[in-house]
């Protein structure tokens, strides 16, 4: 077994072992152009992409088992996120992954350093890899799902707001709103437009008509961000974000948001809609059961706390 940092040229490898990984736990497709334009909004400098913040294990025949990738997201907050080939568990690849993570913190990082990553808790084997790492659980998130066909949805917006659909010269007043929205969120990590261009519209199957903004004059004040499911599932719409500044909230305009979303959603044909809530925030899930969603998987939220 061989661990090293990745390099340009493991590029269809990699993207091999991840589509290998979605298609078995039913986790985001990712393609070989998405891949490296992620690398580049990640990286300080686009042209000159950051590769050490990286990990493969591989045989050295070119096939590679696993692979895991890094940032800083926030002061003293290392994320990361890992895959391991289906046919490779159990042999020592995840544990791989997690110690090179560690080595990377203690070699650039000093201080109090909290690792963090996500995963799925019906993927077998994922609790037990991230426990004998020395990890604790914290935050499980539900993704949840409701029926749309042959159903009525229908809400009325508050006085005052209009709503209308996303165009591309409004990505900077919108990344300014969603920092602004979500900012007081637990895991919420502040972007750029290019990091939020990168994660929102081309690491997913974006349609511009799926993207609801709510208005109050010339003020961006909620939203409603839809797209077909990045999971593999092409009858199942996204619900990607939702959320309202906080001085609108307490008025009904979440739920005209998401109610307006699932009708977009809806009248696309798909059969079903899906998202991802922290299972602390109790109001947020209270709101999407009282439009039939229920909760479908868990996904789990790992940390780990060095010093450096």
């Amino acid at each position: 077994m061989i661990i090293r940092t990745y390099h340009p040229s493991d590029a269809a490898a990699v993207t091999a072992l991840l589509e290998a990984a979605a298609a078995q736990d039913r986790t985001r497709h990712v393609s070989p152009g998405n891949f490296q334009k992620t690398w580049e909004a990640y990286s300080p400098d686009p042209t000159q992409p950051r590769y050490d913040e990286s990990a493969i294990v591989t045989d050295g025949s070119g096939a590679v088992y696993g692979f895991a990738w890094w940032s800083v997201d926030a002061p003293g907050n290392l994320g990361l996120e890992g895959w391991v080939h289906p046919h490779q568990r159990r042999r020592g690849v995840g544990t791989a992954l997690l110690t090179a993570t560690e080595h990377y913190a203690e070699q650039y990082l000093h201080g109090t350093v909290t690792l963090s990553a996500r995963a799925y808790a019906d993927i077998p084997g994922v609790e037990r890899l991230f426990s004998l790492k020395g990890y604790a659980q914290s935050h499980p998130w539900y993704v949840m799902r409701s029926r749309l066909q042959n159903r009525h949805l229908a809400a009325d917006l508050p006085a005052g707001i209009s709503v209308k659909i996303f165009n591309a010269g409004q990505l900077e007043q919108l990344v300014d709103a969603d920092n602004t929205i979500f900012h007081d969120h637990w895991g919420a990590k502040q972007r750029t437009p290019s990091l939020f261009r990168a994660q929102m519209i081309e690491m997913r199957p974006h349609d511009p008509k799926l993207w609801l903004l709510a208005w109050a004059g010339d003020e961006l004040v909620g939203e409603c961000l839809c797209h077909p499911n990045h999971l593999g599932e092409p009858n199942d719409g996204w619900v990607s974000t939702l959320g309202v500044r906080r001085e609108y909230r307490g008025r009904g305009l979440g739920r005209a948001l998401l109610v307006m979303g699932l009708q977009r959603l809806q009248d696309r044909g798909f059969d079903t809609a899906s998202l991802s809530v922290d299972s602390e925030n109790i109001s947020a899930v209270n709101l999407y059961r009282s439009v039939g969603m229920d909760v479908l998987r868990t996904r789990l939220s790992f940390e780990k706390h060095i010093t450096v």
